[in-house]
C-alpha cells in the first residue's frame, strides 16, 4: 500500500523517536525477537519474517485489527543482509542495500535495546563489576542509595 517515499519518513520517524526514549517497544515473542509499540490506534509489529529472531526482519503497521501494511528486509541482486543488533545505515547504504532495508535493521536493533531496557542493564552489569574490583566503593554507592531512599 505504502510506497517507498511513504514509508521512509515513518521508518526515519520511528527511529528518532526511539532513539529519543519517546516510543517504548514491547517484547511479545521472545523466540522471535518480536517487538511491539502502540501510538493512538496504530500498533507497530516489528520481528522476523522467518520466526528465528534474526534477519530478514518485517514491520507491520496496524490500526486495531487490520493490517494496513507491511515492510521486509531484503538484499538487492541476492547480496546477503548483514547482521548485528547495531547496524549502521551508512554502511548498508555502501553495501548498495535499500535504504529502507537499512532502517528497518536499524529500527529492530532499538526496539530491542527499548524492549529490554538495554542502558538499565549495562548500568547494573557495570555496577556488579565495578563492586568486584574496588567493594569499598561499592558500600560508598549502597549508603548514598539509602540515604537518598531515606531522604524520601
Amino acid at each position: 500500500m505504502f510506497t517507498e517515499a511513504e514509508w521512509r519518513p515513518v521508518l526515519e520517524s520511528l527511529v528518532r523517536l526511539t532513539m529519543s526514549g519517546k516510543i517504548d517497544w514491547e517484547l511479545v515473542d521472545p523466540s522471535a525477537n518480536t517487538f511491539e509499540a502502540t501510538i493512538d490506534e496504530t500498533t507497530y509489529s516489528l520481528g522476523s519474517v522467518d520466526s528465528d529472531g534474526r534477519q530478514p526482519f518485517s514491520l507491520t503497521v496496524l490500526e486495531g485489527e487490520m493490517v494496513l501494511d507491511e515492510l521486509a528486509t531484503n538484499g538487492r541482486s541476492g547480496a546477503p543482509l548483514p547482521t548485528g543488533s547495531f547496524f549502521d545505515i551508512q554502511s548498508a547504504l555502501q553495501n548498495h542495500m535499500n535504504p529502507l532495508n537499512a532502517l528497518l535493521i536499524r529500527l529492530h536493533g532499538l526496539a530491542r535495546r527499548s524492549a529490554f531496557g538495554a542502558e538499565e542493564k549495562a548500568a547494573s552489569l557495570l555496577k556488579a563489576l565495578v563492586a568486584l574490583e574496588d567493594p569499598t566503593r561499592a558500600d560508598a554507592d549502597r549508603l548514598q542509595a539509602a540515604a537518598e531512599a531515606n531522604a524520601d
